[in-house]
């Protein structure tokens, strides 16, 4: 190194903010490396080994070092434009929180993926389309809501306790959730209907604007709150009512069948007269053009 880099070394280390406090964690022995909002457009390489908080949120950041300290132990570089998570992943992390960034895919190789220390990870407002099904048995938190998700991995940790997958595209979750669940929020998808046995430990269940015709026949004892608003055909029985602190609702799904029984008799009666009067003898165009979705599309419309 010639007089000029020493030079411009110097005073880079001496002026520059990041090292500035990379060098007051050193010579402080601090644990907290606060990176936030700093205009990084990559992190820097002397990240001392010792640190177990690293804030880095709120920058320019593309991804993540392969490299970072295995000390870390809670990640926070959420507010980035981040495509893809780093398979090196501190052994010892427990909170990784890298929201409202790129991301399409998370790691899903066991070995060098997630660490099996994980207790809390935030993946929301990403373009996630799916879960690995190889999350780590500690995990308690899963906030994944506002991605492209269609399906939840059939075997969710079993430590699990906090579930937020709103605001994606999911059309049915897990049969066996786990029943260390507390908190689910699962509105703003296409589910139809939800698990027969929700966990017995739930408290709060999230469901608004989905597609659900009826509730659980049996609700947890444990459940406080029940969010079930905008879902346009959701039956919701006396006893339910009563048990959640809801109104009553019709049995929208009863009723459709009564009225698809009327309907179908007065429909083949006009398709009869429509083939008569139409000489039309293809019977396949006809039963498509009046067949059972069109009776169906029907109740939907007036069925409210």
């Amino acid at each position: 190194m010639n007089m000029f880099q020493k030079i411009k070394q110097y005073i880079y280390d001496k002026f520059d903010p990041v090292q500035i406090k990379i060098k007051y964690c050193i010579d402080m022995n601090n644990t907290l490396l606060d990176l936030s909002s700093m205009g990084l457009s990559e992190l820097p390489a002397n990240i001392p080994n010792f640190i177990k908080y690293l804030y880095c949120n709120n920058n320019n950041l593309k991804r993540l070092p392969p490299n970072l300290p295995n000390s870390i132990e809670f990640l926070y570089c959420h507010y980035n434009q981040i495509t893809e998570l780093s398979e090196n992943l501190s052994v010892l992390l427990r909170t990784l929180h890298c929201t409202k960034n790129k991301i399409t895919k998370l790691p899903i190789n066991l070995n060098q993926g997630f660490p099996i220390s994980l207790e809390s990870l935030f993946c929301s407002q990403n373009k996630i389309t799916e879960l690995p099904n190889n999350l780590p048995s500690s995990l308690k938190e899963l906030y994944c809501a506002g991605n492209q998700i269609t399906k939840l991995p059939i075997n969710l940790p079993f430590s699990l306790e906090v579930l937020f997958c709103e605001n994606n595209k999911i059309i049915e979750l897990p049969i066996n959730l786990p029943v260390s669940l507390k908190i689910l929020s699962c509105s703003s998808n296409y589910l139809k209907q939800l698990p027969i046995n929700l966990p017995i430990s739930l408290i709060h269940l999230y469901c608004s604007s989905n597609q659900l015709i009826e509730l659980p026949l049996i609700l947890p004892t444990s459940l406080i709150k029940l969010w079930c608003y905008n879902n346009k055909y959701l039956h919701i029985s006396k006893n339910h009512a009563l048990r959640v602190h809801k109104m009553e609702t019709p049995n929208y799904n009863q009723k459709a069948i009564i009225i698809q029984r009327k309907w179908r008799k007065i429909k083949y009666y006009q398709l009869i007269i429509k083939m008569i009067m139409d000489n039309d003898n293809v019977l396949s165009n006809s039963f498509k053009y009046y067949g059972d979705l069109n009776i169906i599309c029907l109740i939907a419309n007036y069925a409210v």
